[in-house]
Parts: C-alpha cells; structure tokens; sequence
C-alpha cells in the first residue's frame, strides 16, 4: 500500500511543499512546490497552494524555522536512557534564557558508550523550543485544517 507525503516548510519568504510516496519501504519524490508569502498572510498561500496544486496527502509533515528554537549537543556520563532522560532539564536549564515551565524539550542519542571506564558516556542532541511559539504554528495550521502528523526543528530534519 502506498502513502502520500506531503513536506511542508514555511518560510520567511515562501511556502514549500515537497510531495512523496512511501511504498514497500521505499520513498520516491514526486513532486515540488513553492508559492511566495503575499501581504503577510501565510494562511492563505498554504490554503491556495493546496487548492491549486489538488494536494491531497496521507500524512503532513512540517517543520519549525532554527530560527524560532535551540539545539545543544550534550555529553552525558551515561548511557541509560531513562537516565539521560531525568538529567537533561537540569542541563539546559542553565543554557536556555526561558523558565522550563515554557519550554517543549525533546532529546535524542547520537551515541552511547560502550561501558568501558574510558567511554562510559553519551552523545545527546537536545532539541528545544517555546511552548507558545510551538502554539502559534500548531493554529496556524489547524486555521488551514491541517493536522501534522510530525514537526520537527528545521535543522534537525534530516536525522
């Protein structure tokens, strides 16, 4: 059975959808789309390049500008994952200019330690962002009855 994917990216400048098709754990790219942001109203230049273009996918999935969240990469001296998972607010809290109590934080290991004495630890990238901001987007799609099934940091994307 095969899914459309549609990749939804707004920018400062425009608007980006990427459409695909995930069949057979195989993802061909069909197609690619851009319509320039008018007068400020993204709403409706995501609205009009969905109507125009007849995109009907399966699954959305969209992104948030770096602009609008934090990355850090972390060395953790575990390797435990319920315990990396209990440490890392109590590590960015001193790097991040919000409460906690604001912040959406999510985190994901690039490496863990074998357990030796000498590499016993973790490589952790740790995502970040307002919940208000995170918000905003969130309506701004509900407002064009979009419902992402995944958004992530525009510059983690790729992982």
């Amino acid at each position: 059975m095969s899914r459309k994917i549609a990749g939804l990216d707004i920018g400062s400048h425009s608007v980006k959808v990427v459409l695909a098709r995930a069949r057979l754990g195989k993802v061909d790219l069909l197609q690619f789309y851009e319509k320039p942001i008018a007068n400020n109203n993204i709403q409706e230049v995501i609205r009009a390049l969905f109507r125009e273009k007849g995109l009907h996918p399966d699954i959305i999935v969209s992104s948030v500008s770096g602009n609008e969240a934090s990355v850090h990469y972390l060395q953790i001296p575990f390797s435990d994952e319920n315990k990396i998972s209990q440490v890392i607010p109590y590590e960015v809290e001193s790097i991040v200019p919000f409460p906690l109590e604001e912040m959406v934080i999510d985190q994901f290991v690039l490496s863990r330690g074998n357990g030796t004495p000498a590499n016993n630890g973790s490589s952790v990238c740790v995502g970040l962002i307002r919940k208000s901001t995170l918000q905003h987007y969130i309506n701004t799609l509900k407002g064009v009855h979009i419902d992402p099934k995944i958004i992530e940091l525009e510059s983690l994307a790729l992982y």
